[in-house]
């Protein structure tokens, strides 16, 4: 006796709006996010998607709109906190969208960077999310400059005269509050430790450490700024030796790299010399009651990429815009910073 094989017809878009009551374009409109759709409406087409078990075509689609349905990320390091957690956003908020995200990691390196751009807007994404290595436009120019039109958001690091739509935190106020309140706990011989010394980023927040010795009459001392792009505890290490009784950790990965020095060496972060660092906002760990930090808001930054980047795909023409959002410094007695932590 044969084995009965039952096949079954392939659910389609007009299945789909049928079972909803809705039109085909209205159906394409809430999967691909074209057009405004009542709330009502969407939740209709939602559901007979979900009765149906229909998935879109993205072959078809692409056909019928010459799109990829997705985006290129060019990131310097994956392996970063910072960039893992952006990475994780980016992807959730893409998925919503019904798009993927195609990821290139450049480990800070120019030429690597280059050849991404290159072979991504050669025709295999619809538009691109770049954190760059470089500082200056004319370095990018040779292959942006021809594809105008191709949809850019450059993230995180600022670029000279960038004729390109960006995206950024800034942590200049919250490194003067917190060394406001590092100073005004007693604190005149305090250590600054940062990563890759070149980027947008890195500067801002080195000079709003100056501008706070500054501002209170404390003089910089050169010997107490560290760069310490791969190994931080030689530096953590001059440092206390230098007779530092507080470090700002300048990134998320220094501000680890700290803690585990503190934790080896049975350094109490405030009792005897005062940590504080910078940590993404979704970000939890332990010791951290005891640390004034600074919080950086990834969810933030990877919804405005996004709403930036599928803007320009939809009105290439509109005027360029510069985004810049603020870290947030939360001092140790403040009762919320967990609740800042866990959103």
């Amino acid at each position: 006796m044969k084995e009965m094989v039952f096949i079954y017809p392939k659910v389609t878009m007009r299945d789909v709006a049928a079972h909803a009551g809705v039109s085909i374009a209205t159906v394409s409109n809430v999967i691909n996010h074209t057009k405004p759709v009542s709330t009502d409406t969407q939740s209709r087409v939602l559901q007979a998607i979900a009765d149906l078990n229909y998935h879109p075509d993205k072959t078809a689609q692409g056909f019928k709109t010459g799109r990829k349905y997705t985006i290129g990320l060019i990131v310097p390091n994956i392996s970063s906190s910072f960039f893992a957690s952006f990475i994780a956003h980016i992807e959730s908020t893409l998925q919503e969208r019904n798009y993927q995200v195609l990821i290139a990691n450049t480990h800070e390196d120019p030429e690597r960077e280059t050849d991404s751009i290159r072979l991504l807007t050669s025709g295999m994404v619809d538009g691109l999310i770049i954190a760059s290595s470089l500082t200056d436009y004319p370095q990018l120019q040779p292959f942006l400059a021809q594809k105008k039109t191709f949809p850019v958001v450059f993230l995180e690091r600022s670029i000279h005269n960038c004729p390109f739509d960006s995206v950024r935190i800034s942590d200049y106020h919250a490194i003067l509050q917190n060394m406001d309140y590092l100073i005004a706990n007693g604190h005149r011989h305090i250590g600054f430790l940062y990563g890759v010394t070149t980027i947008s980023p890195a500067l801002e927040r080195l000079k709003a450490y100056q501008n706070a010795l500054q501002k209170h009459h404390i003089p910089f001392r050169e010997s107490y700024v560290k760069h310490a792009p791969s190994h931080t505890f030689p530096a953590v290490d001059t440092l206390i030796q230098e007779g530092c009784t507080a470090i700002v950790a300048a990134t998320n990965k220094v501000t680890m790299d700290t803690m585990m020095y503190f934790l080896n060496h049975d350094i109490s972060i405030q009792q005897e010399i005062q940590l504080s660092g910078f940590f993404n906002e979704d970000y939890i760990t332990a010791n951290l009651n005891s640390m004034p930090l600074i919080l950086h808001p990834i969810r933030e930054l990877a919804e405005q990429a996004i709403q930036l980047l599928f803007r320009r795909m939809e009105y290439p023409n509109e005027p360029i815009q510069s985004i810049v959002l603020p870290g947030r410094f939360v001092p140790p007695e403040n009762d919320c910073f967990r609740a800042c932590l866990s959103k």
